[in-house]
């Protein structure tokens, strides 16, 4: 229970409160973390570290890093996934070919970085830009040569509310559905574990746990008042 008070929860603020959103990891997990976890068909997320200023009991963090750590998979090595939010930024020789194409850091997105090149896509995955080890800059991936070599096989859709209404008339499943959809929000959950905790932990995907340590299970799964359980 909460009492009422002007500019604490109204208007968006609320998503910073534990006990009603998950800040900017929760909200946009499920876009930023959509194409590296399709693209590496990434599973779940066994060690994942964090770190930050004004890491919060109740409340987001000012500013953290959440760094994800996936094992091997299906013949690719171990990925790091790194989140960055409130003003902590990747290394500087990271972000170094953003800067110099675009001219400046860009404000949201996602940045795969690979043994021969870069992929950079804004936060709703609708923009897509290349940049291969010997290209001086990145370059739109509709006018890159050796992404016009590689033939098209995920279907376009016109938006999410057509795409939506069409499957609720019979038509073709919708790309992201509730089983990849609660996937992409599971890993992001997780990292918000590991910020509650304040600490570094090794998750249990399967069996949606922190091993050996029972203190993390509060924040797992909330303990509804009984008024409001169905």
């Amino acid at each position: 229970m909460r009492p009422f008070k002007a500019g604490s929860y109204h208007p968006v603020a609320w998503r910073g409160w534990y006990d009603f959103g998950n800040g900017s990891l929760g909200d946009f997990c499920c876009h930023a973390f959509n194409m590296p976890v399709r693209a590496l068909n990434l599973d779940y997320p066994t060690r994942i570290e964090v770190s930050g200023t004004g890491l919060g009991k109740e409340s987001y963090p000012k500013a953290c890093t959440v760094r994800y750590h996936f094992p091997a998979r299906d013949g690719r090595g171990p990925v790091k996934l790194n989140f960055y939010t409130g003003g902590d930024l990747p290394p500087e020789d990271v972000t170094a070919a953003l800067i110099k194409s675009f001219g400046s850091l860009p404000r949201t997105g996602c940045l795969l970085i690979g043994a021969n090149g870069q992929l950079q896509s804004g936060l709703w995955n609708s923009d897509c830009y290349i940049k291969l080890n010997e290209d001086p800059k990145f370059m739109g991936a509709d006018n890159h040569p050796s992404a016009k070599q590689v033939p098209q096989s995920i279907p376009r859709v016109k938006g999410h509310i057509d795409e939506w209404v069409d499957a609720c008339l019979g038509g073709s499943k919708v790309f992201s559905d509730f089983d990849f959809g609660g996937h992409l929000t599971e890993i992001g959950l997780a990292g918000i574990v590991a910020l509650r905790l304040q600490k570094n932990i090794d998750w249990d995907g399967p069996g949606m746990k922190v091993p050996n340590m029972p203190e993390a299970d509060a924040f797992i799964r909330t303990i509804e008042r009984e008024k409001y359980r169905s």
